[in-house]
């Protein structure tokens, strides 16, 4: 029995091949080696069953300061991280856990131990790192960004697998009558 399938191959990254043993995250003059690609699993504290619900809303009210712009003051954002952390009291601890759990994940146990006896300030450990690893893994919220030091191309990310219009794929013009495949006669518009 023959079956017509579909094939897709899944490749890892091109960083990920390139640099199999990870990339070197220089912080407060320590190397560090990271993951090429930012493993799924730095989410894993995120959603965990005991974290606090209310992430999702203090995410969203931050981003709607923000209004989408990621240059925003620093002292409009920083107002109202304060009054949403405010209102939801749990949130701090559960939040500060789950980040450094995150950070355990990503640099490993000997890794974290010696980032955290790099004595990080608040700013470095949770504004300054997490956006320079958004910026390198090239992910952030809801929008696609290039890894920083690849150059952004603007054109096609995958090839077709069949070219952009076949003859009998091509629509005729509205008000046009079709042209038949064994006709040598072109389709002629009325409209």
């Amino acid at each position: 029995m023959t079956t017509n399938t579909y094939p897709v191959a899944v490749e890892p990254s091109r960083r990920e091949v390139e640099y199999p043993d990870g990339i070197e995250l220089t912080f407060r003059r320590q190397t560090f080696t990271i993951p090429a690609e930012l493993p799924e699993a730095v989410l894993d504290p995120f959603f965990a069953d005991n974290f606090d619900q209310d992430l999702v809303a203090f995410v969203g009210a931050i981003l709607n300061v923000r209004g989408g712009d990621m240059d925003a003051k620093d002292e409009k954002v920083g107002a109202a991280v304060m009054s949403q952390l405010m209102s939801r009291p749990t949130l701090p601890r559960t939040l500060r856990n789950a980040i450094h759990a995150a950070y355990r994940v990503l640099f490993g146990d000997d890794g974290y131990e010696r980032l955290i006896a790099t004595k990080p300030s608040v700013v470095d450990l949770y504004w300054r790192l997490p956006r320079a690893l958004a910026d390198e893994y090239g992910v952030g919220l809801g929008e696609a960004s290039t890894p920083a030091g690849q150059p952004e191309t603007g054109g096609q990310t995958s090839n077709p697998t069949l070219p952009a219009t076949t003859p009998e794929s091509t629509p005729e013009p509205s008000g046009g009558i079709p042209a038949t495949p064994d006709s040598s006669v072109p389709a002629v518009s009325t409209g």
